[in-house]
């Protein structure tokens, strides 16, 4: 009995999430849905469209601003992760939660703020990728700084008796030893600044829109297909950060 009501609810939790995801998936595939359960016409035509201009300047942008506000996350990351662990100071929880405090606030609060400092930078790529970087600091932080944790100091301190600099452990002995949370960090922060919409809705421009943006532009004018599509895009992105982070067993995740 048991056994049949944990199926029960993990049936039914698997299906609320995954059933907006398929839904997505089919519009993307679907010229028409009308009546029926599910679509009985596929084709590529709303996928063709992506090759149009503006769809194609979309994700370029996205990629852009994506990757480098994910390689600024995780040097930062890195950095932060490296004081912490390897430093004693006062004032090292507050760092901690400082690094972690955008998570707990509003994206679009930060935007604002953006907005607000940084009126010349209206209508470029450093606004969004300044916005993007302050929201993915948290999801490159923390694995990074997990599994930092986890070197053995025994090894910095062998290290440390032969001589070698602080530079050469860093980039010899930390660094390949922290790989693992890296490319965990760099995999998350990749698929959330793709899809995150909350920032860019107010720093995005004329020249420099995001697929997110995009989607929801489109949505508002009805062209739900289109919109389908380019989600499809960033659901692909997303399953692939997760697939990544299952496969390195990032437990501290969780």
């Amino acid at each position: 009995m048991k056994f049949v009501r944990f199926s029960f609810v993990s049936v039914s939790i698997c299906l609320t999430i995954l059933f907006p995801l398929a839904v997505v998936v089919m519009l993307g595939l679907a010229p028409r849905w009308g009546y029926e359960i599910i679509p009985t016409d596929y084709s590529l035509a709303w996928w063709s469209m992506l090759l149009e201009p503006k769809f194609l300047r979309a994700i370029v942008n996205t990629v852009t601003v994506s990757t480098a506000a994910v390689v600024l996350s995780i040097v930062f990351g890195i950095y932060v992760s490296y004081i912490l662990t390897f430093y004693q100071f006062r004032g090292r929880e507050f760092l901690s939660v400082l690094v972690m405090s955008p998570m707990y606030v509003a994206s679009i609060v930060i935007a604002l703020g953006l907005l607000t400092v940084f009126v010349s930078l209206r209508n470029t790529p450093w606004i969004l990728i300044m916005g993007l970087f302050i929201v993915v600091i948290p999801i490159a932080f923390r694995p990074i700084y997990a599994v930092m944790q986890k070197i053995d100091r025994n090894l910095i301190e062998a290290a440390e008796s032969l001589g070698a600099s602080r530079f050469t452990i860093l980039f010899k002995i930390i660094l390949p030893l922290t790989k693992s949370g890296i490319i965990a960090g760099a995999a998350l922060t990749l698929g959330l600044s793709m899809s995150e919409i909350g920032v860019v809705i107010l720093l995005y421009g004329p020249s420099w829109y995001t697929m997110a943006v995009q989607i929801y532009i489109e949505s508002q004018w009805g062209v739900i297909g289109i919109a389908a599509a380019m989600g499809t895009l960033l659901i692909f992105i997303a399953s692939a950060a997760i697939v990544i982070v299952h496969r390195l067993r990032m437990e501290v995740l969780v």
